[in-house]
């Protein structure tokens, strides 16, 4: 579609409204309906306190996490009847842990949207993995649970994620920070618990690893004890410039 024809069809006449109608466009396969949805979805916290701005992206963050949520859970269990519930939730963890979120963020271009006032290239910032979630909640907002859920099934994870890879690799974190221990001298101290306001039917566990005698500590949930380790071990390893 040419400049004059997208423009045409837009209700926006700001440049910055056009360049991000387009983006959104080439993005996800459709023309938004409500710009400053995508506008607040790509404004971190650091952004709005600097410019005094009365939004942030993090409530549509809150949002986007729960649709990727649903829309990962069924993509997995229509298409993989073969896996049993524990190895689906490692997958599951796997797409929407924040290293993968941070890769395809990056692999879309988010990162050259997103206003912040934070190095989004120091060592365990996930700044645009979690402005991916705000986006996607955005779009969910704006054009609806059938077209976000092609986004992020065809837009992100069959365009730029091998599950088959993630699923090894999301299982070795562990093992990963415990061998770098070793070869460092290092202690590290696992902790899990029960998340407060998790049900008996759905339990979910929060975790920490933290380095002995160091103030470097990974956190990480999951809806299992080892997931939960697993998230916390990528945290630090994140921390450490590991992963």
């Amino acid at each position: 579609m040419s400049f004059i024809k997208f423009f045409k069809k837009t209700k926006y006449t700001k440049e910055a409204d056009q360049e991000l109608a387009l983006y959104i466009e080439k993005t996800t396969g459709n023309i938004p309906k409500e710009i400053q949805l995508y506008h607040v979805a790509l404004t971190h916290q650091s952004h709005s306190d600097r410019h005094g701005l009365e939004y942030n992206n993090e409530r549509l963050e809150f949002l986007g996490d729960s649709v990727l949520d649903i829309v990962v859970s069924e993509y997995l269990y229509r298409g993989f009847p073969e896996k049993n519930e524990g190895n689906l939730t490692i997958i599951r963890s796997a797409i929407v842990n924040r290293k993968s979120l941070n890769k395809l963020a990056l692999k879309i271009g988010l990162d050259k949207q997103l206003k912040t006032s934070v190095n989004l290239k120091q060592p365990g910032v996930s700044l645009p993995g979690n402005a991916l979630e705000a986006f996607i909640g955005a779009c969910y907002l704006d054009l609806g649970y059938k077209a976000v859920h092609k986004f992020i099934i065809e837009g992100l994870i069959e365009k730029y994620l091998d599950l088959n890879s993630l699923e090894n690799e999301f299982e070795n974190y562990k093992s990963t920070l415990l061998e770098w221990s070793q070869k460092a001298d290092k202690k590290l101290e696992f902790k899990v618990e029960t998340e407060p306001n998790s049900s008996p039917s759905a339990k979910s566990f929060s975790a920490s690893v933290t380095i002995k005698g160091e103030d470097m500590r990974g956190n990480g949930k999951g809806r299992s004890k080892k997931i939960a380790e697993q998230n916390a071990s990528l945290a630090l390893l994140q921390k450490l410039g590991i992963k």
